[in-house]
């Protein structure tokens, strides 16, 4: 009988040139000149191979050739002749144990080699029989439980990546159904010269065991109760239900949560068989309970460019009881569209430079009445430029979370919020139309309540198994949920009601979920019998959003007159009785340049690919779509009877490519997308209340474009983004 074990592919190789493409922080490309007097490989071709994959092949061996122009691979014949034996023992785990390499060639050409194996595969092995022995102890529906999807099956190749996942999960299931001590062993029997093998699986569930005490073990001088601590973790534990090893695995979740530990374990003590019951202890870690972090950012967008510097300070045990306080400070500097357009003052089109400030405070006291309910508060101040306009501001904030499992958060608040507009040029030179910006009060003041649900299951594989991951997720689901209802008693500018509710799922194949799908759709509408606020209608486009537009982008937009000079309008007008600064410049002149207002109907949805090349690539393929219009009450809002025809008038589409740098604050992502010339754009909105809707044209960077005025896209169809963090 073979040896039966796994041996991966260790990766070898040198690059000659490293990008690096990031927008959070400098980098530099490091060049490395090829090894003098060794040869490079050229190319690697392994034949003969039709049941196993070449591709998979290359992949569990030492020796590679270059993948992109920029690499080389330097030839080592130690390790060539190592892995003529690594392809053969490939072949056996997947149950060709009668391959063998027949003929391998070393062509020298000039400083470099190109190689050649060629394997005979032979025959593969098959499961003959399956025996599986030590069940008879559990009921028939924990049978089928614990043999539910078995992967072996009698008469298919015997491959060692199934057989080695068969005794781990059949001896978690036992363990998940109360069986604390179950082990599983089992053994393989091959027969090279039939072809055939026989696998034998022992289970010893043992003793059935329910969870008894909890006990902790902490610091000499703890500063969190340990009865909180079991409090916590009885929320996954109950005292007299089923040992679980997921139960366990929420439990250590949950401590760890609370956000003061630095480390947290759960595991089962010793059992007690007379009482068939099984202690947990909790190992935890009090991480400090002050920070203080800092670090800076850029933004790069076709539409806007910004610089920034930011400090965060968290006490997490605030005047005891484990009440948290956090200090967030972000200052910078805005360029709007571009550095290079308020460099250069192009007059082309509306620029401007501001100042960008926001401190924020926030106070959380945990365990309010319940150990699920957590009181909030949070005071914002900010100084925000935007295309249409920049505001001084303030949010208060105040309300309760509940979160009865970990996966689970829901919140309730009330929201008090009110701006001053510094900025009201980019439209129309300091005044502030309803159209534009939906607020005669100055300050412009918002009152509302707002609801909201989270479920995340978004999960990724790990060593340890299955484990929640929000920022990288392979697998899994999340569902979102926001409702805003201002005005009316609460008082404020505006009475209206705002949902969005949010849907992303993500699929992995592939070996170490190499390949994943993720999808996301998110909608919303605003209902107000009002002009709207223009701080809260909602904006798509961008790295996050829409990726066929800038930042906001796809969003009605407000015709911009061309003769704006340093922030002023120059206003003419023959008639006395006329305001020349509230004219616009109509069809057929032409038309400056345009700033979003934002939509009361909205809706996006993505479809991304993403393949883990290694460690530190990973390469994307994205679909996106979406439309963001306005409720203008002249017959373009959709109702339930013209939804059909509404979403195949109004969605745009567009397509790209990215490739994310993962670094330790997350992955450094590109996205270049195109946008398709389907569907129709947002209207550009005239004053007092006319609009016209632009054609789907428009060049890629400002190329392509054979006219100007009123009759052209002003989007253009291209549109780079460099950000961190997955879209979504």
């Amino acid at each position: 009988m073979p040896h039966i074990g796994y041996n991966p592919r260790v990766p070898r190789r040198v690059v000659l040139v490293l990008p690096a493409l990031t927008a959070a922080l400098a980098a530099s490309a490091c060049i490395t000149a090829p090894p003098k007097d060794q040869p490079l490989v050229k190319e690697l071709r392994i034949e003969g191979t039709h049941q196993v994959s070449e591709g998979d092949i290359k992949d569990r061996i030492l020796t590679t050739e270059p993948s992109f122009p920029w690499e080389f691979e330097v030839f080592d014949p130690n390790a060539w002749q190592a892995d003529l034996r690594r392809i053969e023992r490939y072949y056996e785990t997947q149950g060709y144990f009668q391959a063998r390499v027949v003929e391998d060639e070393i062509i020298p050409e000039d400083d470099s080699v190109r190689l050649r194996v060629r394997v005979l595969e032979g025959e593969p092995t098959r499961i003959a029989e399956i025996r599986i022995e030590g069940l008879d102890a559990l009921t028939e529906p924990q049978r089928v439980i614990a043999l539910q999807g078995f992967p072996l099956r009698e008469g298919e190749i015997f491959k060692e990546d199934v057989w080695a996942d068969v005794k781990p999960t059949l001896q978690s299931r036992l363990r998940e159904m109360g069986y604390a001590e179950a082990v599983v062993d089992g053994t393989v029997e091959v027969d090279v010269d039939t072809h055939l093998a026989r696998v034998l699986i022992q289970a010893t569930p043992g003793q059935r065991y329910r969870f008894d005490e909890i006990f902790v073990a902490t610091d000499a001088n703890p500063k969190v109760p340990p009865k909180w601590i079991v409090e916590e973790a009885r929320r996954a534990i109950a005292k007299g239900q089923w040992y679980s090893e997921s139960a366990l695995a929420e439990a250590q979740s949950r401590v760890f949560k609370m956000g003061v530990f630095g480390g947290v374990k759960v595991n089962r003590g010793a059992a007690n068989r007379a009482a068939g019951t099984v202690p947990v202890v909790i190992d935890v870690r009090e991480a400090p309970f002050r920070t203080i972090r800092y670090g800076f950012g850029i933004g790069i967008d076709p539409s806007r460019q910004e610089g920034r510097v930011l400090g965060e300070y968290v006490n997490r045990n605030f005047f005891g009881s484990l009440r948290q306080f956090s200090a967030k400070l972000r200052v910078g500097y805005a360029f709007i569209p571009s550095v290079i357009d308020v460099v250069f003052n192009n007059t082309a089109v509306t620029h401007f430079q501001d100042p960008l400030a926001s401190l924020q405070l926030d106070f959380s006291q945990p365990r309010i009445l319940l150990p699920s309910l957590k009181y909030f508060a949070s005071l914002e101040g900010e100084l925000r430029p935007e295309q249409a306009y920049a505001v001084v501001g303030g949010q208060a904030k105040t309300g309760v979370a509940w979160s009865p499992v970990p996966s689970l958060v829901g919140q309730l608040s009330y929201n008090f919020e009110a701006y001053h507009f510094t900025r009201g040029v980019a439209g129309i030179g300091g005044q502030r139309p309803l159209l534009a910006f939906g607020c005669d009060d100055d300050p412009c003041v918002l009152s509302f309540v707002e609801a909201q649900l989270e479920y995340d299951r978004r999960m990724r594989m790990t060593t340890a198994g299955l484990r929640p991951d929000p920022v990288d997720p392979a697998r899994g689901y999340y569902l979102g949920l926001s409702l805003q209802a201002g005005g009316g008693p609460l008082g404020g500018s505006f009475q209206y009601v705002r949902i969005t509710p949010e849907v992303r799922g993500y699929i992995s194949f592939l070996e170490n979920e190499r390949l994943t799908l993720a999808a996301r759709v998110r909608a919303g509408t605003l209902i107000s019998e009002q002009e709207s606020p223009i701080v809260s209608r909602f904006y798509v486009g961008g790295g996050t959003s829409m990726r066929g537009y800038g930042n906001r982008r796809l969003s009605p937009l407000l015709l911009v007159p061309p003769d704006v000079e340093n922030g002023t309008l120059r206003c003419q007008s023959n008639d006395p009785d006329v305001d020349p600064c509230q004219t616009i410049a109509p069809v057929g002149r032409t038309i400056g340049d345009v700033v979003p207002i934002g939509g009361e109907r909205m809706f996006e949805g993505s479809l991304e690919a993403r393949y883990r090349f290694n460690e530190d690539f990973v390469f994307a393929a994205f679909f996106d779509t979406g439309f963001n219009n306005r409720a203008d009450r002249l017959g373009n809002d959709i109702t339930w009877s013209n939804a059909p025809a509404y979403f195949a008038t109004w969605l745009q589409y567009a397509v790209g490519l990215g490739v994310r740098y993962v670094t330790l604050v997350g992955p450094i992502r590109v996205d270049l997308a195109y946008r398709l010339p389907f569907g129709t754009p947002p209207r550009v909105y005239e004053l007092p209340g006319t609009s016209l809707v632009p054609p789907p044209g428009g060049g890629c960077f400002g190329l392509g474009e054979t006219q100007r005025g009123p009759t052209v896209n002003p989007e253009g169809r291209c549109s780079l983004h460099i950000s961190i963090g997955e879209a979504f």
